[in-house]
């Protein structure tokens, strides 16, 4: 975690950070947030001597600095309340600059004209003019109430909090800094206050359950009868009573727990009577508990509420649960926040504990995460078990249903270093909580390495991270599996001094406008997996009484004032992973809630079950599943009553991002996809909301004509790599230390190499190709072959062009060839192809974006077989032209030695001798370039060609004729070429191998002195042949398949 220093006028000065060498560091963090006031503090350590002296940066702590940092999509800003300074550190305590609001005094409202909103009393009681304070979201902005505050003793942040509660409601604050560091805005949003019907702030978290010793040391019940009542007298402000009120509720037994009747202010609770009567005789009269109270409301309802809000609460003994949680709780759900409830389940308790716990605070370290704890509040005991009988027959069933998971434990962890040591690997299948008897296999690259109970890595055999999938088998079954990595780490050696030790973060957005603000986003668009979303077209249910009330952002909307019958399409899963659903939705009227209903394979699916609210605008709602292959899912939105209910824009992707709604792949046009990206680099990790922010540039003009898949290769070594040359970071110049050559069962089952590109940071490691010539405004394609681990967050490629007349720019255009949320792949290679446009660049290369890791652990995203090429059209991978090339002179460099050079100029000599005695060189050259033509033309230039050789032939015959019946022959290094009446013979000179083209026709290849195989009469004869790539008969071609090298696939290609 960065944290900024902020000057006085809230300018970024300097930065602490633990992770970067030569930057102030700081230690003994503790970042205490709390729900009840939306606050938090800050305390750490900054020392002043840093290796061996003291730092420049110290001349910015003091007690006029301010503290920032970004956490959870949110900034986070302290003022200095404390700093204490002595000869080796700082220690300073912050707090969260609303606390302000604790230093100023509450002002009086002596008097209201009427009922009146929150907002009004804000403005009133001037407790918006903290600090440019301003209401973001607010829940509940036509509540009102007739309220009043006659004291002066207390603080704003006091009135602040009595006021919320006056009016049912919890807020939070928030924070937004320009780039600079300084204040954007302040805000407060508002909620309704959690109820059966609301949650408040936070979220209820289906995901999040602690299991004792799983996240959970254990929990303590207190329960306290001090307090309870079960009879209870309520009296309002100038005698307002519950003599007129005459109520009863039920609970879900059909018994009257809680009653009023007329002629009376009082409200009983019958069953808390029976339970704990007041006295030890159960017959007496007089068993009720009694309690008054005296309230300032001034009317009815109010009165009545209060009263039945109350008595509920005292009614029964209140019970006080302290929950302890493991350190670790915080680091396996990084995503929970103040106010999210979860579920907690003891079974060290009679029956079983189960409960429901609401996140009140939290105290993060950032720098020692042992020490991070949560503290839990409004408890709510879920419902207990039934008779024993039934939850006998209850637990049987439920034990058969319940999933199997594996829990893999090893003996000394999953990362060796410089390869020493071993690790025993020791999984444990469970069925629930009760541990299963079974066998395992453990499996690497899709081999079975063994089976049993346990399995031991040996360091030495980790020379690469090696994922070891584990299935557990129940009678010849598998019943369930799961995944663990080894690593194996080096010693590095010493590195070069670094820069400044800022890290830079380069950012990206999308638009449809060149000025980035139609349909800006910092997601680009994944393609919906569902049709027909643009106008609710296709086969939908629930259409009856929903009707099209215009569009929004351009999508059909669809209206609906009826409750339930949400309109929806069935979605199914195509395969095993994680998927996505968001959709428009908007309400109206104050008394109906919108619900979101969720059903997985015909049954609701409570994790994704909500209560949106009511009376809303325009929102983009969403959540995320796990989804199995063929898994069906209905997301549906309802009314609760007769109200207003709009929905536009339903989606389904892969991952778990919610990117800007798009249309299907059989429906997608050029124009749906962001015609303009923008780009800027700063010293920030998060992207700008901002898009003056980025500068802008095309990427995607409108559609033209198909071209051909003609042209060379532009990417020097773009396949099966014994080094990286040509490859480099942010281009080729600059030394790339993520690149790394790798092989992968996934690839050639591991026999053939390929590029691994490595990250383990949350920003962008990019690999870029060595520079290629383009034409302007012309179409070429991107072939590539791609798969990645799980945890990557997205892949990026970039096509990086400038003018010829440039070359003191790295690039001047950015094409975004193409943009992936999550890893194209982890169960196979697969074939991208892709296209772009050159647009006004003379010259560029190709970068490849691994842009992070999603875990924190390393994402690793392989690559092969790129193939640059002009024209639209997809093909085979073929090498550059520049690979041969190099080939060839690394081949000579490393074979001529200066021996050799010698005896080849003496031989050149000999030749040159005999040639002047004989013939003319170049006739025969053209004689063998004729032969050549001949052998390679098409049926176009056949005719030609067969002349040429005819011309040729004559004469070389009439050179022969002067040489009469001599040979020649040229040696070479370690061949030879001789040309005599018998044809024209070329071979090695140990004699394993030549080539004789025979001037009857006949073209023969000799191994060891047989003929192998030979050409004659248009017809090929050959014993034995293999084909690496392809073979096309007619119009038919047959080819490995590029998925999957164990099968050939045949295709038409068309053709003369």
């Amino acid at each position: 975690m960065q944290i900024w220093i902020h000057d006085k006028s809230m300018r970024k000065v300097c930065a602490l950070n633990n992770n970067v060498p030569g930057m102030l560091p700081y230690s003994n963090s503790q970042w205490h947030t709390y729900l009840e006031y939306s606050t938090s503090t800050l305390d750490f350590v900054i020392p002043k001597i840093v290796n061996g002296k003291l730092h420049d940066d110290i001349k910015y702590i003091n007690d006029q600095m301010y503290v920032s940092f970004y956490y959870d999509n949110s900034y986070h800003v302290f003022y200095v309340a404390k700093i204490v300074e002595n000869d080796f550190s700082f220690q300073v305590t912050c707090n969260n600059t609303n606390l302000e609001l604790a230093a100023e005094i509450e002002r009086p409202l002596a008097s209201v004209d009427g009922a009146k909103t929150l907002e009004w009393y804000l403005q009133k009681l001037e407790l918006l003019g903290f600090a440019g304070l301003e209401v973001g979201f607010n829940e509940i902005p036509d509540r009102t109430r007739t309220l009043t505050f006659e004291s002066q003793s207390g603080t704003k942040l006091e009135q602040l909090h009595s006021l919320m509660n006056q009016f049912d409601a919890e807020f939070i604050f928030r924070t937004e800094l320009n780039r600079d560091g300084t204040m954007k805005r302040f805000i407060i949003d508002i909620y309704q206050e959690a109820d059966k019907n609301h949650h408040g702030i936070g979220k209820a978290r289906g995901d999040v359950i602690l299991y004792y010793q799983s996240g959970l040391k254990g929990v303590q019940v207190t329960s306290d009868k001090t307090q309870l009542f079960n009879a209870g007298n309520f009296i309002g402000q100038d005698g307002v009573n519950l003599n007129d009120v005459e109520f009863e509720e039920k609970n879900e037994l059909g018994q009257v727990e809680f009653y009023s009747r007329k002629g009376t202010s009082f409200v009983f609770a019958p069953l808390s009577r029976e339970r704990y009567p007041s006295t030890m005789n159960p017959d007496s009269a007089d068993n009720w508990t009694r309690r008054d109270f005296q309230t300032e409301y001034k009317d009815v309802e109010s009165l009545k509420a209060y009263a039945l809000r109350t008595i509920k609460q005292y009614a029964y003994p209140l019970l006080t649960y302290t929950v302890d949680v493991q350190s670790s709780f915080l680091d396996n759900y990084k995503d929970i926040n103040l106010g999210d409830t979860v579920k907690i389940i003891d079974n060290n308790f009679r029956g079983g504990l189960a409960l429901e716990a609401r996140v009140s605070e939290m105290i993060i370290s950032f720098d020692n995460p042992t020490n991070n704890s949560v503290v839990f509040t409004n408890f709510r005991k879920l419902d207990n078990k039934p008779s024993s009988e039934l939850q006998q027959r209850i637990d049987e069933i439920v034990s058969k249903s319940l999933p199997y998971h594996v829990e893999i434990r090893t003996t000394n962890g999953t990362v060796f270093k410089n390869g020493v040591g071993h690790s025993t690997v020791k999984p444990i299948l469970k069925q629930g909580d009760k541990i299963v008897n079974a066998t395992y296999r453990f499996v690497i690259d899709g081999s079975i390495v063994s089976s049993g109970l346990t399995y031991t890595v040996k360091a030495s055999d980790i020379t690469k991270p090696t994922v070891i999938t584990i299935s557990a088998w129940v009678d010849n079954k598998e019943v369930a599996s799961e995944e663990i990595t080894f690593l194996n780490v080096s010693d590095g050696k010493q590195g070069p001094k670094g820069a400044d030790g800022k890290t830079p973060y380069f950012h990206t957005a999308w638009s449809y406008s060149a000025d980035g603000t139609d349909g800006f986003t910092t997601a680009y668009p994944n393609l919906n997996l569902l049709e027909g979303t643009k106008d609710f077209s296709g086969d939908w249910g629930f259409t009856r009484d929903w009707t099209n009330d215009g569009t929004f952002k351009g999508l059909t909307v669809k209206k609906r004032t009826y409750p339930w019958q949400g309109i929806f399409k069935t979605f199914t899963a195509p395969k095993d992973g994680k998927y996505t659903f968001s959709a428009y939705v908007k309400s109206s009227g104050d008394n109906v809630n919108i619900y979101r209903f969720v059903f997985l394979n015909g049954k609701d699916y409570w994790n994704a079950i909500k209560i949106i609210g009511n009376n809303f605008d325009w929102l983009r709602d969403s959540f995320t599943i796990n989804l199995k292959a063929n898994d069906t899912v209905i997301a549906r939105y309802e009314l609760s009553d007769k109200g207003s209910l709009w929905t536009a824009g339903h989606k389904w992707e892969e991952g778990s991002v919610a990117t800007p709604w798009m249309p299907s792949a059989s429906e997608v046009k050029t124009a749906d996809y962001p015609s303009f990206i923008g780009h800027y680099t700063d010293f920030t990790q998060v992207d700008s909301p901002n898009p003056r922010d980025y500068t802008w540039s095309l990427i995607r003009g409108n559609d033209g004509k198909d071209g051909a898949n003609g042209g060379e290769n532009l990417i020097v070594n773009s396949a099966f790599p014994e080094d990286i040359d040509g490859w480099g970071f942010w281009d080729e110049s600059t030394p790339n230390n993520n690149l790394h050559i790798a092989t992968h069962g996934f690839y050639y089952n591991g026999t053939k190499p390929l590029f691994r590109l490595d990250n383990n940071t949350n920003s962008g490691v990019p690999a870029a190709s060595r520079r290629f010539p383009v034409k302007r405004n012309t179409d070429y394609s991107l072939n590539i072959q791609i798969f990645a681990t799980e945890n990557l967050k997205s892949v990026d490629i970039y096509f990086l062009g400038r003018k010829a007349n440039e070359t003191d720019k790295m690039y001047t255009q950015v094409v975004n060839i193409k943009s992936y949320t999550n890893s194209p792949s982890t169960t196979q290679a697969v074939k991208w192809h892709l296209t772009f446009n050159s647009g006004d660049s003379d010259e560029g290369f190709i970068r490849i974006d691994n842009s992070g890791s999603a875990d924190g652990n390393t994402s690793s995203l392989f690559f092969a077989e790129l193939d640059c090429y002009e024209g639209t059209g997809d093909r085979a991978w073929q090498a550059s032209s520049k690979d041969l090339e190099e080939e060839i002179d690394t081949k000579a460099d490393d074979v001529l030695t200066q021996a050799q050079l010698n005896r080849l100029n003496e031989t050149n000599s000999i030749i040159k001798a005999e040639l002047n005695a004989k013939a003319s060189l170049d006739k025969l050259n053209q004689w063998v370039e004729a032969y050549q033509d001949f052998v390679n033309s098409n049926n176009a230039n056949r005719a030609q060609a067969e002349k040429n050789l005819a011309d040729a032939s004559a004469r070389v015959t009439k050179l022969e004729n002067d040489l009469n019946d001599m040979s020649e022959r040229w040696n070479f290094i370690d061949s030879y070429m001789t040309a005599s009446n018998e044809g024209l013979v070329v071979g090695k000179k140990d004699n394993s191998s030549s080539i004789m083209f025979n001037p009857n026709g006949r073209i023969s290849m000799f191994s060891a002195g047989h003929e192998v195989m030979y050409i004659s009469q248009g017809v090929i004869h050959i014993e034995n042949g293999i084909f690496s790539k392809t073979i096309q008969i007619g119009r038919y071609r047959e080819e490995q398949d590029l998925l999957n090298p164990d099968r050939n696939v045949i295709r038409y290609v068309g053709g003369a």
